[in-house]
């Protein structure tokens, strides 16, 4: 599993590499943190690299998602493709979490101006 954090101007984004399981949300729990105690206006889960997410996994995505909007940062997934964009349709996260393309149209739909 890897994990990438980089800044766009107001969004962070966070590039998962990998599978994301139990193993590994405990592994890189820290560094998300971190990653959502800095400010930005949209936090953006580039899922582009993503090969695999488990129960636990969706549960940090969704936690992801909570502390966002806790302090009023928009949130969305973005590239998902494969095992984790199915496993995001089936339990219907689709429906209350933003998903898009790209970070860039993430950043259109969610941002003002």
């Amino acid at each position: 599993m890897g994990l990438a954090i980089r800044s766009d101007g107001d969004v962070r984004v966070l590039c998962l590499d990998g599978e994301l399981d139990a193993y590994e949300v405990q592994s890189i729990r820290p560094q998300l943190e971190d990653a959502l105690a800095q400010p930005a206006q949209l936090i953006a889960v580039d899922a582009s690299e993503l090969s695999m997410v488990d129960s636990s996994g969706i549960g940090l995505l969704v936690y992801l998602f909570k502390q966002a909007k806790a302090k009023n940062v928009a949130f969305a997934l973005v590239a998902l493709q494969g095992q984790p964009a199915e496993m995001i349709s089936f339990l219907k996260i689709d429906q209350r979490v933003p998903v898009h393309g790209s970070v860039s149209e993430a950043r259109r739909a969610l941002l003002p101006g």
